[in-house]
């Protein structure tokens, strides 16, 4: 400074401290030397300054740090003095994760002006940076980030024909917004930069006033959840208890949108670990469109979650069922299509069984492992809509002996009732009976909470040509595995009995038994002790022996279209 003036600027982080002094040529004079010390003042969120309090020389108060290049206060502006795009200043102790910043700016043709998000530096280095920027058209909007003093475009946003107004950055998680006078520009999901602090970047001769930075409070969300989207925040955003993880949500119309291209569009809820659970939302695709629920979200970004999508395809809305395990989709069923995509979607999480309804009717199924726990959400394509979200604890009911269960009470989708979960398929009541409905004999259902060694389980079966139909006791699980089986299956001459073990997944068979001609009738499997028996209508089919197994669970196995009705475990 000279006089008062700013004379030259520059910055360096080559040396930290030392005392101070002076150096003059021959004959050069200096009179009254003084040295103080600088004091720079932390800020605290909220933060506000309307630049009308200035340090020597016109320049930023002492609660910013000019990092590189130089930004003086000129007729009230911060203003960027430096040649080209290198003048950027950070507020002083400001170490803040999720925050919006925003500033007043007025940009004329060959200017840009950003804000500043997660500085950490040393100098021009390491933060997220939402600009707006002159362009031929008009003013574009990105989002960039600087890791290392290394800039990385990470989108190119909206262009608009005016660069004046009120210009929001904001980082949420790994969600990055930029918003000029309530209207989202561009939008992006990062999570190279975790928190740091704030400030303006701005090229020369741009100018910014009234900025203002707070922190942004995710506020957590409980179950029972739901969401009608009336209320949403800054330029139509989901509210704050949701976080995009990839592309992003707007509320259009009061309805959740896809705004992203493609079906990258993720936003699940804050604070939600849930095992068990029901997520429904009212979807209204057209072709091509995609809509899908999302549980068991754990991240970060677009990985692992389970998703229960309807996609618009040339027959209709076809129903499907994914795992995403490190950010890769793997398709665990694919389902039936519906004639329409408009209606009640849901999608249940309970234990290792995943179902996807549609207004009422089961349209997809499939049992994994892979993830127990999350959060849960919703993935739009672009355009696609979902209003009415909500999410609910599926709480299983526990079973306890005398069991008996006539199928007259049904869970959502005609489904089994709490007291049941699905192992393996899927068994649905239909007519009043439970009923498998994977191909195959893979339909297993096991009852909550018991765990039982000696134990006689009983059902009505009716068998046609083809079909077959299994009791199981000692289930120890997980999915298909570790189980007692009492089977009796269509042959050629009529109905065999057989008696199985599963152990680890593995099926051995330990007894053959009778061939009967009837397939009707009451069926029931004794365990007791190492005894295992077969009967139906009291009389004994087959016998076997085993010890492999000590106490567990009972259920059923059924074939496709193989029914079970009265099923008791006394």
């Amino acid at each position: 400074l000279f006089n008062g003036q700013l004379a030259a600027f520059a910055d360096d982080s080559a040396l930290s401290h030392g005392s101070v002094g002076m150096r003059l040529g021959k004959n050069a004079t200096l009179d009254d030397f003084q040295a103080s010390p600088v004091t720079q003042q932390p800020a605290s969120l909220p933060f506000s300054d309307d630049f009308s309090t200035t340090s020597d020389g016109s320049q930023l108060s002492r609660f910013w740090t000019d990092r590189q290049g130089n930004i003086t206060v000129i007729n009230g502006h911060a203003t960027g003095v430096g040649p080209g795009d290198a003048n950027l200043s950070s507020l002083n102790g400001v170490s803040q994760a999720n925050v919006v910043v925003a500033g007043n700016v007025a940009l004329a043709a060959g200017q840009d002006v950003g804000l500043v998000t997660r500085y950490s530096g040393p100098l021009a280095s390491n933060f997220y940076l939402g600009q707006l920027a002159s362009a031929g058209a008009g003013f574009q909007a990105t989002i960039w980030k600087n890791i290392g003093g290394k800039y990385t475009k990470l989108t190119t946003g909206l262009t608009i024909g005016s660069g004046a107004g009120t210009l929001e950055f904001e980082a949420v998680g790994p969600s990055l917004k930029v918003i000029l006078n309530g209207q989202l520009l561009a939008f992006v999901d990062d999570s190279s930069l975790v928190n740091g602090s704030v400030g303006i970047r701005l090229s020369e001769g741009a100018t910014l006033d009234d900025f203002h930075a707070d922190s942004v409070v995710q506020s957590a969300a409980g179950l029972p959840f739901s969401d009608n989207f009336s209320s949403p925040s800054d330029a139509s955003q989901l509210s704050h208890f949701w976080t995009d993880q990839r592309g992003n949500v707007t509320v259009v119309n009061g309805r959740a949108t896809g705004t992203g291209t493609g079906n990258i569009n993720v936003a699940t809820l804050n604070g939600v670990n849930q095992v068990n659970v029901a997520v429904t939302g009212e979807v209204a695709l057209a072709a091509g469109q995609a809509g899908g629920l999302v549980t068991r979200y754990g991240g970060p970004l677009e990985s692992n979650f389970y998703l229960g999508q309807l996609v618009g395809t040339a027959g209709g809305w076809e129903a499907s069922i994914w795992k995403n395990v490190g950010g890769k989709y793997t398709k665990l069923s694919t389902g039936l299509t519906a004639a329409t995509g408009a209606g009640t979607l849901e999608f249940e999480a309970v234990g290792p069984s995943l179902t996807l309804i549609f207004n009422g009717q089961l349209l997809a199924f499939a049992d994994d492992t892979a993830l127990n726990v999350g959060s849960v959400g919703m993935r739009l394509s672009q355009n696609a809509t979902l209003d009415n979200f909500q999410a609910d604890a599926v709480v299983p009911l526990l079973a306890s002996p005398p069991f008996s269960d006539d199928f007259a009470t049904t869970s959502e989708g005609s489904q089994l009732s709490r007291f049941w979960t699905d192992q393996r398929g899927n068994i649905t009541v239909v007519s009043g009976k439970a009923t498998g409905i994977a191909p195959g004999n893979a339909n297993l259902s096991t009852l909550n909470g018991l765990n039982k060694d000696n134990v006689t389980v009983k059902g009505v079966v009716a068998l046609a040509a083809g079909q077959r139909v299994g009791l199981v006791t000692r289930y120890g699980g997980p999915l298909e595995a570790n189980f007692y089986l009492g089977q009796l299956a269509s042959s050629g001459v009529g109905f065999q009995a057989t008696i199985w073990k599963n152990i680890g997944g593995v099926y051995t068979k330990l007894s053959t038994g009778l061939t009967v001609e009837s397939g009707t009738g009451t069926l029931e499997f004794q365990t007791i002790g190492s005894t295992l028996t077969l009967l139906l209508d009291g009389n004994v089919l087959a016998t076997a022996t085993d010890t492999h197994l000590a106490s567990g669970s009972v259920g059923m196995r059924l074939g496709q279209d193989t029914a079970v009705s009265s099923f008791q475990a006394p």
